[in-house]
């Protein structure tokens, strides 16, 4: 079965819009993974980056009888999706570059350009990744100052920062 949706922010995963949410897993109806299919297709044939990104969700988890787990897929959609300037795609992207998942090898410098280009456009988990980056010194040289102003920001941004917060603190726990 897919992972929850959406996935938290400490597991540093793919991330979709909550247009995603809304359709994949609705609040007060039940869920209908096909009826998302179709609305998702219908926007993606309309080249509507959201729907890209979305679409590009689903088939990397394979929600639903309809669509089944596709990566090269997956990632197709969510280059369409970061080229016309999604920051959710570029996140993606950004994540599954860094983690070296759905058939690409690691790539600290496509991840780093990827969280870049979503920070930039305010995307949280984006500028908390990059953050970590920095932090770290992965793909980059390490500049405790910048993450640290990255992380300010982040925990500026409200409700989601409590979790972030969570994820950096057990991060910065784990071993190497």
């Amino acid at each position: 079965p897919p992972p929850p949706f959406p996935p938290p922010p400490p597991l540093c995963l793919p991330y979709s819009t909550n247009t995603t949410s809304i359709l994949v897993r609705p609040k007060g109806v039940a869920q209908n993974n096909d009826t998302a299919l179709h609305w998702y297709t219908k926007a993606s044939q309309e080249e509507l980056p959201a729907a890209l990104n979305g679409l590009g969700y689903m088939h990397l988890y394979g929600y639903g009888d309809a669509v089944g787990q596709d990566s090269l897929r997956a990632i197709e959609l969510f280059k369409q999706a970061a080229d016309a300037g999604n920051s959710e795609g570029q996140f993606n992207l950004g994540v599954l570059h860094l983690a070296g998942k759905g058939g690409l090898s690691k790539d600290f410098s496509q991840a780093l350009s990827y969280f870049t280009k979503a920070s930039q456009q305010g995307h949280t988990l984006a500028m908390y990744n990059l953050a970590l980056m920095h932090l770290e010194g992965v793909g980059v040289q390490r500049s405790c100052s910048l993450a640290v102003q990255l992380l300010k920001t982040v925990a500026e941004r409200g409700p989601i920062s409590e979790c972030v917060l969570l994820s950096f603190l057990l991060s910065i726990s784990l071993p190497p």
